[in-house]
């Protein structure tokens, strides 16, 4: 489609990778991509250890919050407007500290199975 192909190109011309390796799936069909240095941050240098030994120390959570956007909508829906949907929510991705983390430690989380998987 017309977005993808907009995508690629946008990759190519700026020299960006296209593994699709730090994709993180939100669900729904949406997903943030770490791989895009213009873009991304300090985040997509973490990497990955078992789950369960002391190497991790970060912990990778997810959430979605209606927008900002979605507040207008919803006046608006007081009008006879649609009401905001799950399209108004904004996909949010962080990580947490699970201990401690003494400066200059490699950063690691578990990236789960399904990154194994594909």
């Amino acid at each position: 489609n017309k977005h993808d192909r907009k995508w690629r190109n946008s990759r190519k011309r700026r020299n960006q990778g296209m593994s699709g390796d730090y994709l993180f799936d939100m669900g729904d069909d949406i997903f943030i991509d770490g791989e895009d240095a213009d873009v991304s941050s300090w985040c997509r240098f973490a990497n990955h250890s078992s789950p369960g030994i002391m190497a991790c120390n970060i912990e990778a959570r997810a959430r979605r919050r209606q927008s900002p956007m979605a507040k207008i909508i919803s006046g608006a829906e007081k009008k006879g407007k649609d009401a905001p949907t799950e399209d108004d929510k904004a996909c949010h991705l962080y990580f947490v500290a699970l201990r401690d983390i003494e400066a200059g430690t490699e950063i690691c989380y578990d990236y789960g199975v399904e990154y194994w998987d594909t």
